[in-house]
């Protein structure tokens, strides 16, 4: 009998295998958790809670992974890749957390202090684009675009806005 021959695309596959295999071994400690991806995310006032696919609902997660309630009435919940933004329309901030796990990464005020209360805004949406962030917000004299740089978490400028975002 003679010896079959393994052709070179199917070393190319177990090469392959090999590399997936060795890649997947347990203790990589760099991996993020996903501990809140295999159901929905529900954002209520003033937290959140986990449907998970079985049915099963956790209520307080914020609070859990944070050791903090979450301030504010949330108003809008965007998510841009690995972040959620939550935009508190009472205290007129931003808190960003990470997605895969829910702790906070930062919680920005829109209003810089010393703002009057005419001019106190409220956050209506926001985008992402790049490393900055653009929050629309209303006041009862102006409507403007926070710009958020993403690397720093900080309000770096505003971009007047010639209509209102409400509605929008």
């Amino acid at each position: 009998m003679k010896p079959t021959k393994i052709p070179f695309l199917s070393w190319g596959i177990w090469f392959a295998l090999a590399l997936h295999l060795v890649a997947c071994q347990d203790g990589d400690e760099t991996a993020p958790e996903n501990k809140y991806t295999n159901g929905t995310l529900v954002v209520g006032t003033n937290e959140i809670s986990f449907i998970g696919r079985d049915g099963q609902v956790t209520d307080g997660i914020f609070q859990k992974e944070n050791g903090r309630p979450l301030e504010g009435s949330v108003w809008r919940a965007r998510r841009f890749d690995d972040r959620i933004f939550l935009l508190s329309i009472n205290l007129a901030k931003i808190e960003i957390i990470d997605a895969r796990n829910l702790k906070s990464l930062a919680s920005i005020p829109l209003n810089p202090p010393g703002t009057t209360e005419f001019n106190k805004v409220t956050p209506h949406d926001v985008a992402v684009l790049g490393n900055r962030a653009y929050v629309t917000c209303n006041s009862a004299s102006v409507s403007v675009w926070r710009v958020v740089d993403m690397t720093t978490n900080q309000i770096i400028g505003q971009i007047p806005s010639p209509i209102s975002s409400v509605g929008s």
